[in-house]
């Protein structure tokens, strides 16, 4: 394998690593990289793509890569009020430490189908989202961009694997 080449999750999300056992998670990583072939293969399969063999060699592990950063910037973005109240405590802002840890940090920490639903499942509909345009912009931008000539068919590609690679887990109330 080249040294470039980054691995991602596409099937489960990256910070489920480091909060969870990595080991009970680690067999995902093969899964995650399945559906992205998958996902490719049946997109370029169905456009009859030209040279769908190279094309599909060329993109598989390039954009299990994005997707691995681009769930790590949704887990940014998803633990983004508990990150800020981390912060402002370490700069001595308590005040405002202490409205976000009891208005915006609970809808982090907490199981989101527990208590106030509507703005920790709004939050975390939004991180997914936030997850998916960067799964798309990675995609389209750099990694499908030698894989795929067609401009078209590389905007499919990207917009079907967004919506397949976007962290759907974190609707998973896991803790």
């Amino acid at each position: 394998m080249k040294k470039d080449v980054k691995l991602c999750s596409i099937y489960f999300p990256f910070y489920a690593f480091i909060l969870l056992d990595y080991k009970r998670f680690l067999p995902m990583l093969p899964i995650n990289l399945a559906v992205a072939a998958l996902v490719i293969f049946l997109v370029l399969k169905l456009s009859k793509a030209q040279d769908l063999k190279q094309a599909w060699k060329r993109a598989v592990l390039p954009s299990f890569g994005a997707g691995l950063l681009a769930d790590l910037l949704g887990v940014l973005f998803r633990f983004l009020p508990l990150l800020a109240e981390m912060l402002l405590r370490a700069l001595g802002a308590i005040k405002m430490a202490d409205y976000l840890g009891k208005y915006w940090s609970d809808m982090v920490i907490y199981n989101m189908y527990m208590g106030d639903v509507f703005p920790k499942l709004t939050w975390t509909v939004l991180s997914i989202l936030f997850a998916g345009v960067f799964v798309y912009v990675f995609n389209n931008t750099f990694v499908l961009k030698k894989a795929i000539e067609d401009p078209r068919l590389r905007r499919r590609t990207a917009a079907i694997l967004a919506v397949s690679a976007a962290p759907w887990s974190f609707m998973c109330p896991f803790w």
